[in-house]
């Protein structure tokens, strides 16, 4: 009887609906009665939602407005989420001052002490204090903070930048005060951190860059060299360096290297070939590098003898 049973028989859903909230629809006004009663009642999926109907509708119509100041600080945990993007949006849209916005993540920090996104975004306050030199935010403290991330769930690629990034920092304020201070250890934390994870090429590039400018050269060629010896090398990247090492006497006679300077003058003959224009190009090494035999030679075979 299965197969006569089954044409017969019907399907019966039920569908529940659930009241949207348009943001365009919605007074701000409206809007933060909705937040006012998703937060008492403890609903936090609603109060996410009507956190990003507000964000949309302040950021659309550039109205100014602030959440409820005075509402009792929940008790659950995951109401932590929506306080913690409740002050940083305070703060992208200029109701708060840094400083400000460092207090409340200070007092955040206090009820909800292991959020890993509360204890980032209070390091990054802090970070902001720090650059405008504000006097309650010491070296020593930026840098225990820092290093404190590591004891939280904070994403690594969250924490690799702003401890990079006080590194650079410190590398400049040190590398200019008078006496000038030793920037080796700060320089070796950069490279710990780069070291630990998968970045692009242009994000190479430019702390390659950074390197050379405090006259790292020899670091910045140990962290591109993996890269520019790829299969296919990122042509940005292995140009910049060739540029980076062709005065390098110690390296360019190598097998390797030679190697390298063909792949770059297969993947873009005219751009090597503008490597020895003067300095005044924006390629240009200068024809001086051409005193060394062996650039000499890669030179007259790839940009002088042609087939």
């Amino acid at each position: 009887m299965e197969p006569i049973l089954k044409n017969h028989r019907k399907t019966i859903a039920q569908i529940t609906l659930q009241k949207s909230i348009h943001p365009k629809k919605s007074t701000i006004n409206n809007l933060m009665d909705f937040y006012v009663t998703a937060l008492e009642n403890e609903h936090m999926e609603s109060v996410l939602q009507i956190q990003d109907a507000i964000f949309q509708n302040i950021q659309g119509e550039n109205v100014v407005a602030e959440f409820p100041k005075d509402l009792p600080l929940p008790e659950n945990k995951p109401f932590s989420f929506a306080l913690n993007r409740d002050y940083l949006h305070r703060y992208k849209v200029g109701i708060t001052s840094t400083e400000q916005t460092y207090e409340l993540y200070r007092e955040l920090a206090g009820h909800y002490p292991d959020n890993p996104y509360i204890r980032f975004n209070l390091a990054e306050m802090m970070f902001r204090l720090w650059l405008q030199d504000n006097s309650q935010i010491t070296d020593r403290m930026m840098r225990n903070t820092i290093n404190s991330m590591n004891n939280y769930d904070i994403p690594f690629e969250a924490s690799r930048r702003l401890k990079v990034n006080y590194h650079k920092i410190m590398v400049n304020r040190n590398y200019y005060s008078k006496p000038k201070k030793p920037i080796g250890w700060h320089i070796r934390q950069i490279r710990n951190v780069y070291s630990k994870t998968d970045l692009d090429e242009r994000d190479m590039i430019s702390i390659a860059k950074f390197l050379r400018a405090y006259n790292q050269i020899n670091v910045a060629e140990r962290i591109l060299r993996p890269y520019a010896r790829k299969e296919k090398p990122d042509e940005d990247l292995l140009f910049y360096y060739i540029k980076l090492t062709i005065t390098k006497t110690r390296i360019i006679r190598t097998q390797w290297y030679r190697d390298l300077m063909v792949q770059a003058y297969l993947q873009n003959p005219a751009r090597f070939c503008n490597l020895f224009l003067p300095h005044s190009k924006p390629e240009g090494h200068g024809m001086l590098v051409l005193n060394n035999e062996n650039i000499k030679e890669i030179y007259c075979k790839l940009c002088i003898i042609k087939d």
